[in-house]
């Protein structure tokens, strides 16, 4: 997989902070996975400073998602039955 065409050197970060696991995910190093069980990724970009909240509730997401520098990303609250 070629990842240089994802990223431009002079305007982002290097692919050198990144790292890509089993399933093709292309991680960065300096992002924060609470409970990655809880985690269905499919072919996605997490950039730096991003935090996805496994711990609250299944996050699900299809291929070919980017998820940007600075994001959170937790599952909704549920309202409660009355």
């Amino acid at each position: 997989m070629d990842l240089s065409s994802l990223f431009v050197p002079t305007a982002g970060p290097t692919i050198s902070g990144y790292m890509i696991t089993q399933h093709n995910v292309v991680l960065s190093r300096e992002s924060v996975l609470k409970n990655s069980a809880n985690l269905k990724l499919g072919k996605s970009v997490i950039c730096h400073n991003t935090m996805l909240r496994g711990d609250l509730g299944l996050i699900n997401s299809q291929d070919y998602v980017i998820f940007g520098e600075g994001v959170i990303i937790h599952p909704g609250f549920q309202k409660k039955k009355q």
